[in-house]
This record gives C-alpha cells, sequence and structure tokens, in this order.
C-alpha cells in the first residue's frame, strides 16, 4: 500500500503468508521520508500498478494525491500524456495530512503501453510544487493471473426436503473460490433480490476469501413456490483495487416422491504419505437405500492447489465404490485439503460434502494434542485468534516471538489452517501459540505443524465468533483489579471476536494509534458485569497487539456486591465469564 510506505521512515516488512500451490516468505527493508524544509508534500499513486485490463476492453484503477507534510495545497495542473484531465478529480483542494482521488477506466489502450501522468499545484503562500509518475498498462493475457473469484452450489437444482426443519427444506451449499491467487475481501452479496451483503461474515465465517482458497455457506429457503429459481451476485474488492463479481442461477423443485436414503462413508478421506512422489488411495462408498438415482461428483476448489486429487468414476446411478487417489508429486511436506460435492436427485439428503486431507511428511515422531483459545482454555475457535496448540514433538526448540509482525517460521517449524500459514507466538516441544488466520471460514478447519519436515495434522471447528477473555482483569494504573465498585473503569483483553474492520493483516498490529482508526470487531460486541450491560469507553486492537482486542468498560451501576461475572459477548456468542469482585 503506497500509503503506509510514504508514512514516515522506518522499517516496511512485508509477508505473504502461502497459499495451496507457493510457500510463505517475508522481507523487510528500511525507507526514509524526507521532507521539505517548508511547505507541502504531495505523493501520487496509483492502485493497481501496473494497470491491467478487464472484460470491456477497460483498464479501471484509482490515483490518489497524499500530502505528508502536514500543509494544505492546491492541484492545479493534472494531465495524462500532455492531455489536461483535472476535471477528474471533485476538488483540485488536498488538505493538509489528507488526500483527493478518482477512479477512471480508460478503454481506448493499445498494451502494453507507458501513460505519463504529470501534476503541479501551488501552496497557500504561492510556493509552487511539480510531481511526475509513469504508470504501464497491460492486457490480461492469461486470465489466471488476474484477480477472480467464482460461485458454484451444491446441489446446482434444489428438490425440497419435506423431512427438514421447515425454514431450512431447501438448502444449498455455496462456495466461492478464487482462481488467480490474489486475497479477496468480500462486500457484496445479493440473492434473488435480496440483498445480503452485512450477512456475509455470519455466512462465511469471514470478510477474507485467501489466494486460491475456499469460504462455504449454508443457504436456507423456505416457502419456495416451486418450480423457482433464483440469481446470486457476489462481489469483492482484490488486494489490486479492482473489483471482482461472480454469478449463479440455481433452481428450486418440489420435493421428489419416494426419495432413496443417501448416505457417503467415510464423512472425511485422510490420506498420509512419507514423502514424494509416493501416492495414497483410499475408497468412498456411496449408498442409495431404496433407489438407484444419478449421481456426480466434482472437486472444490476447481484450480490449480487440488491437481495432486485423482477420483473416479465421478458420476454414476445407484450405490458405487469411488476411488480417491493422491499423488504426492511434486509437493512440498504439508498439509494438502480438497472437497468432493457429491449430488444426486431423488435422494435424501440430496447433497453432501467430503473433505479430503493429504498429509505429505507424515510422521509418527510427531502428534497433536488437542487445542484451546489461549485465553479462555475452551476449545471454541474463531478467525484472528489466538489458539494454544498442544502435541509431541512439536518443535526441537523453545521459541518466543520478540517483534511484530509476527514470524511465519521458527528454527524451522511452521504452521498452516487451511493451506493458509498461521504466525507464530510461541513454540516447544509441547506447546505452540498461534494466531488462526482472518481468511479462514465457517466449519471445519484443519490445523497443520511442520516440525522440520514432519507433519502432523488436527481438525477443528471455526464459527464466526468465539470471545474469550484474559483471566486478569486490569484497574486503570495497570495492576490486577480484584474488586472494583460501580462506575469505575477498567480494562480487559480478549481474543476469538473474529474478523475486524478496518482490515488488519494476520499476525500484523495496527500501524496507527488513533483509537477511532484502530480495528474492532466487525460484528456487535458488548460487555456485561453480573448480567448488567456496562458502559464500553474503548474497543480495538492496540498498535502493539495481534489478535487481541482491548476493551475499557465502566462497571455498571446496580450490580449487587460480591463475586460477579463480567462476560463479553461478540454477535451474540459469549465469553466464559472471568469473575470480578464488585464492592458498594
Amino acid at each position: 500500500n503506497s500509503l503506509a510506505i510514504v508514512a514516515g521512515s522506518g522499517a516496511v516488512t512485508a509477508l505473504y503468508t502461502g497459499d495451496g500451490v507457493y510457500s510463505s516468505s517475508a522481507g523487510t527493508a528500511t525507507v526514509s521520508l524526507n521532507l521539505p524544509a517548508s511547505g507541502s508534500l504531495v505523493v501520487p499513486w496509483v492502485s493497481p500498478n501496473p494497470v491491467p485490463e478487464v472484460t470491456g476492453p477497460e483498464w479501471p484503477y484509482t490515483i490518489t494525491l497524499q500530502e505528508k507534510a502536514g500543509v494544505a495545497t492546491k492541484l492545479t495542473v493534472f494531465t495524462i500524456n500532455d492531455v489536461n484531465n483535472l476535471s477528474v478529480f471533485d476538488t483540485p483542494n488536498i488538505p493538509a495530512n489528507g488526500s483527493i482521488s478518482a477512479s477512471l477506466a480508460p478503454s481506448a489502450i493499445t498494451p502494453p503501453i507507458d501513460r505519463v501522468y504529470q501534476f503541479a499545484g501551488r501552496d497557500a503562500d504561492g510556493r509552487a510544487w511539480t510531481q511526475q509518475l509513469t504508470v504501464p498498462f497491460v492486457a490480461s493475457a492469461n486470465p489466471l493471473i488476474q484477480p477472480s473469484i467464482t460461485l458454484t452450489s451444491t446441489p446446482a437444482a434444489i428438490q425440497r426436503n419435506q423431512a427438514a426443519d421447515p425454514s431450512c427444506q431447501w438448502s444449498q451449499q455455496l462456495t466461492v473460490q478464487e482462481q488467480g491467487g490474489f486475497l479477496t475481501r468480500l462486500n457484496g452479496f445479493t440473492a434473488g433480490g435480496a440483498d445480503f451483503s452485512t450477512q456475509i461474515q455470519q455466512l462465511f465465517g469471514t470478510t477474507r476469501l485467501a489466494p486460491y482458497g475456499t469460504l462455504q455457506a449454508t443457504m436456507c429457503w423456505s416457502n419456495i413456490s416451486a418450480p423457482d429459481s433464483k440469481s446470486y451476485v457476489l462481489t469483492g474488492a482484490s488486494e489490486l483495487g479492482t473489483t471482482v463479481t461472480a454469478t449463479l442461477s440455481t433452481s428450486f423443485a418440489a420435493a421428489p416422491s419416494g426419495p432413496a436414503a443417501f448416505s457417503a462413508a467415510p464423512a472425511t478421506v485422510n490420506l498420509s504419505v512419507a514423502d514424494g512422489p509416493q501416492s495414497a488411495t483410499a475408497s468412498l462408498a456411496l449408498d442409495f437405500a431404496g433407489g438407484a438415482p444419478s449421481w456426480t461428483i466434482s472437486v472444490l476448489p476447481s484450480n490449480r492447489t487440488t491437481s495432486w486429487l485423482t477420483v473416479g468414476p465421478t458420476a454414476g446411478a445407484g450405490p458405487a465404490q469411488v476411488s480417491v487417489q493422491a499423488s504426492a508429486a511434486g509437493l512440498s511436506h504439508g498439509v494438502y485439503q480438497a472437497t468432493l460435492a457429491i449430488q444426486a436427485d431423488n435422494a435424501v439428503p440430496q447433497s453432501t460434502m467430503v473433505p479430503v486431507v493429504l498429509v505429505v511428511g507424515a510422521s509418527p515422531g510427531i502428534t497433536i494434542g488437542g487445542l484451546q483459545n489461549a485465553f479462555s482454555f475452551q476449545s471454541n475457535f474463531a478467525p484472528g485468534m489466538l489458539m494454544s496448540v498442544y502435541g509431541v514433538q512439536l518443535s526441537s526448540v523453545t521459541r518466543q516471538a520478540t517483534a511484530l509482525p509476527l514470524p511465519l517460521t521458527m528454527s524451522g517449524v511452521s504452521a498452516t489452517v487451511n493451506g493458509v500459514t498461521a504466525p507464530l507466538w510461541f513454540v516447544s516441544s509441547g506447546q505452540m501459540n498461534i494466531q488462526i488466520p482472518y481468511e479462514t471460514g465457517l466449519g471445519t478447519a484443519v490445523l497443520a505443524v511442520n516440525n522440520n519436515g514432519q507433519v502432523a495434522s488436527f481438525a477443528f471447528p471455526v464459527a464466526v465468533a468465539a470471545p474469550g477473555m484474559s483471566p486478569a482483569i486490569l484497574s486503570p494504573s495497570g495492576a490486577t483489579a480484584t474488586s472494583a465498585a460501580p462506575g469505575q473503569i477498567l480494562t480487559l483483553f480478549s481474543t476469538g471476536e473474529g474478523d475486524v474492520t478496518p482490515t488488519l493483516a494476520t499476525g500484523a498490529a495496527p500501524t496507527t494509534t488513533t483509537a477511532s482508526r484502530l480495528p474492532k470487531p466487525r460484528l456487535p460486541l458488548t460487555v456485561s458485569v453480573g448480567g448488567v450491560p456496562a458502559t464500553i469507553n474503548f474497543d480495538g486492537i492496540p498498535n502493539w497487539a495481534t489478535g487481541v482486542m482491548q476493551i475499557n468498560f465502566t462497571v455498571p451501576q446496580g450490580v449487587p456486591p460480591g463475586p460477579q461475572p463480567v462476560v463479553v459477548t461478540v454477535g451474540g456468542v459469549a465469553s466464559p465469564a472471568v469473575n470480578l469482585n464488585v464492592t458498594q
């Protein structure tokens, strides 16, 4: 982000958490901002840069002018290849430490081409300034290297299940997949003309879609007048600043007469190999009691991250044995995941999702025994949460992170959740403390720990929120508050609030100290003492932490004296209580 780079002097650290194709990596560089002795400093930047072609063809981008010296100024000249374009900005006035932006989408371009941007302006005291920027415009020759998302439904055509809950007799599993290798933030969702944009986090578990990643959501419908159909539109903003869109249309039908009872076993296909290029094979049994309906199998995600998996047959009728084969050729040690989406007409249930987990580098020398919320010690988990991992030979050394952002590896030890690298707080032989990536979606996730090539995995459930409080509640002096009176302001720390806004990278700390700009839960947050709602004076992730929410609250009036439970609730999910002795 160019705004972050020109914010001031210091170290800039870039973290790539890895995906199903590429390993994690990190790098740090030191930059210095040279402010002028007097007058303004205007920094221009374009996002994305280079500007790629999108369908149209068009080259959409945003150009921003950021003032960094604390002196207001005015833009008087803006040309692109010597052609005046000053009118594209709503205002030419650039506030002190502020910015102005304009969004453009030219179409009359023959790529590849460089366009030259000239800027000139004048401060209130008459001081003149100029800036120049050259931006390449490129063709979209290979769509796989551009941000892209797809949306699929299992089943594609939904039949009514009269045995299901009345609120969910037409049920479907939506899967959104990232196809280009770019982080995407989902921000818009409509279904059947209804706007579900504010429910993206509740449906998918997070608003963030990892590179080559998938998120799944269950959509339930009732009061459908079959036959019927609905159209879906899901939109997001890629890390390049471009908008990505996926569309889908599904149909709804009446309940079948005399449906077969459908089951698949095992519920999860677990495969492991000690090393590549070995392969492993398993069998998946499809059973249909009372009929022989037609069925199909598709592999999710349908991108390069599942090229290791072969399934056959992928279509048939009635009971069958399906071969599931995994090849470790070309794969590094780690855990790889896919999902078999199986659907059958005239069956109940009409569809099922069977996870496939491949462990490359499986070793009896390393095991994961259990997981806990690092604060509450409960087995409830959410995106962005600090999690404690317990096991045997998780690491051959004991290490503690000493700076933020958190490291992705320590002495050859790393961890992933659903293929996305999880930053490390602490590693030892019997325990690790990690942060669950914010890109982790709703449902069952798979943790993988890699200790210098020895790999173990562990499946765990992920909810939208799973708040847990630190056992210590603090007084304004920073000491542990063993007791407090109504009206006193106290501080608590929690983890497991789920996705936050503004977006904060997993493992990173906020770069601002401004309270109103610190990341907060996207979901509603409340605090109660003895069941009485408390006033929240501040909530946010402080700039010295990651995965930890600080909450300052006032002990409410009307709380009876004595030990009282303090509870944090996020999105309707309550934390385990921490007792506070209330005095009068």
